[in-house]
C-alpha cells in the first residue's frame, strides 16, 4: 500500500503539470520569418503572451542581424484579434510603424481577455517592413495564434 502511494503522488503531479501545459499550449501558424536582406538576415516575429488569467499581450518585432542599419524597419500592418468558438469577438487594427537608420523595431499591445466559455484563440498578424536603398524592399507576412481549450 505504501509503495502504491509513493508511485501515485509523483504520477499525479506529472499529470497535473501535463494538464496545465495543455491548457496553455501554443498553436503556431507561422510565428516567424527569416530571410536574407541587404547583406544580413531579416527576422520577423509575432507572438502572444498570457500575462494572467485576465490579460494577454500581442508582440511584434522586426530586426536585421548583420548588414547595415536600414532606411526603414518595422511593419506596414498589424492586426490583433481574439476568437471564441471560431467566431471573432475582438479585432484591433494597430497603426503601421517603422524606425529609420536602425536594425530593430518592436511593440506590444496588452488587452483583457473577453468572456468566452468555448475554445479561445488569440492572434496577431501583419506585414513586416524592411527597406534599404539599392535593395528590393521586402514585406514578410507573419501570423501567430495561441489556442486555449
Amino acid at each position: 500500500m505504501k509503495i502504491r502511494k509513493l508511485f501515485l503522488a509523483p504520477f499525479a503531479l506529472i499529470l497535473a503539470f501535463a494538464f496545465v501545459m495543455l491548457l496553455f499550449q501554443t498553436a503556431s501558424a507561422g510565428c516567424c520569418d527569416t530571410r536574407p536582406f541587404a547583406g544580413g538576415t531579416a527576422t520577423s516575429i509575432n507572438g502572444n503572451v498570457t500575462i494572467s488569467s485576465l490579460i494577454w499581450r500581442a508582440e511584434v518585432s522586426s530586426w536585421q542581424d548583420g548588414g547595415p542599419a536600414l532606411d526603414k524597419i518595422g511593419w506596414t500592418s498589424w492586426h490583433v484579434y481574439e476568437k471564441c468558438g471560431g467566431a471573432t469577438i475582438d479585432y484591433t487594427e494597430r497603426s503601421p510603424a517603422y524606425a529609420q537608420n536602425t536594425t530593430y523595431r518592436a511593440n506590444v499591445y496588452e488587452q483583457a481577455f473577453n468572456s468566452c466559455s468555448l475554445s479561445k484563440v488569440t492572434g496577431n498578424k501583419g506585414y513586416h517592413q524592411y527597406e534599404e536603398a539599392g535593395y528590393t524592399s521586402i514585406y514578410p507576412w507573419v501570423h501567430y495564434t495561441k489556442s486555449f481549450p
